[in-house]
């Protein structure tokens, strides 16, 4: 018998509802491996401790008073979408990459469009491959990529502006609205 199994089968062994086969199995387990026979010790001890503790009596309103302590409890925070950031810094750095390999090759190599493969190198290869289809549009296209990567910048900064600043002004401005 294996470890994991023998663990799996401790808290039946303990409350003596393994059949016998499978408890024989466990027994002997036990009697080849420590670690095993330690954790049976731990659980057979909180085991223990369980069947003698004392139980409490409590009152009449004890779910209501609890109830009341946690909706006075202030609104846990939703969790923050760590993805918009991670991809929004990485539009904005395939977009400089590429505008860096233009700007870095000489005025002779930028009508070439085997030198735009060589500067951005294998890790752009499919947008070197893109934009080598429409070298010929080159000269005019660059000025609009340029322009569209300083909308995409703005249009993230105002999403991130929003998430952080407007939208938790506005939900407090409803949930006041609502509460009164």
């Amino acid at each position: 018998m294996r470890c994991s199994s023998c663990e799996s089968h401790l808290s039946q062994y303990i409350e003596r509802t393994l059949p016998p086969l499978r408890a024989r199995a466990v027994a002997t387990h036990l009697r080849t491996c420590e670690a095993c026979e330690a954790l049976h010790r731990r659980l057979r001890n909180v085991d223990g401790l369980l069947h003698t503790a004392s139980t409490f009596d409590l009152h009449d309103e004890f779910t209501k008073t609890i109830m009341a302590h946690v909706s006075e409890l202030p609104p846990t925070r939703p969790r923050r979408r760590l993805w918009l950031p991670a991809a929004g810094m990485y539009l904005v750095c395939a977009w400089i990459v590429l505008a860096l390999a233009y700007a870095f090759m000489g005025p002779d190599q930028r009508y070439e469009s085997g030198a735009l493969l060589a500067a951005v190198g294998p890790a752009l290869t499919p947008v070197a491959l893109a934009i080598r289809s429409f070298w010929p549009i080159a000269p005019i296209a660059v000025p609009i990529v340029v322009a569209i990567l300083i909308v995409d910048a703005a249009l993230l900064a105002a999403i991130f502006l929003f998430y952080r600043a407007i939208r938790p002004r506005l939900v407090a401005a409803v949930t006041t609205r609502e509460s009164a």
